[in-house]
């Protein structure tokens, strides 16, 4: 890489590296690299997302909020292509009190929102469509909603629960 910095391949396999070793700033500085030389390779891009979400988790468990400001600033690429990441960023932003900067990450009204036909659930029967369950709100009330998620389960084909990562193995 040093003395051709712009071969995708590399950057590739030095992320791969730097992940190992835990470092996820240079793991995700060199996947977004290779996928920045080569936008049309998916799996760069989804080394790419994929270390993001670990460095936007990591930096809301620090409390963190000017890291995930400067990683989302960096991706932005990234971000404005991707519902999961706008929705990542939009509510580690908003649950760490920056309300006003979450909703920057936010889609609208004629965004990728529209395009899925995302809905809020009234309570029905969901049959053969999924339900997306989001954290709002504290652990306290995540640990409530676990309480229901094998009733959800029976009532949809796909359910997706956002919760804190100490929760991960409760849903």
């Amino acid at each position: 890489l040093k003395m051709n910095p712009n071969v995708p391949e590399g950057h590739n396999g030095m992320g791969y590296i730097y992940e190992i070793l835990r470092d996820f700033d240079q793991s995700f500085w060199h996947f977004h690299q290779a996928a920045l030389l080569q936008s049309d390779n998916s799996i760069f891009i989804e080394n790419a997302k994929r270390t993001f979400l670990i460095l936007i988790n990591l930096a809301k468990i620090d409390g963190d909020t000017k890291k995930i400001l400067l990683i989302s600033k960096e991706a932005q690429d990234l971000i404005y292509n991707d519902l999961e990441l706008q929705l990542s960023v939009a509510n580690s932003l908003s649950i760490m009190g920056l309300i006003e900067e979450g909703q920057k990450f936010t889609p609208d009204s004629t965004s990728e929102f529209t395009k899925l036909n995302i809905v809020e659930w009234d309570g029905h029967i969901v049959g053969s469509s999924g339900l997306l369950v989001r954290s709002e709100q504290g652990v306290g009330d995540q640990l409530l909603v676990a309480s229901i998620i094998p009733e959800l389960k029976k009532k949809c084909s796909h359910l997706i629960v956002e919760c804190d990562r100490r929760f991960i193995s409760l849903f």
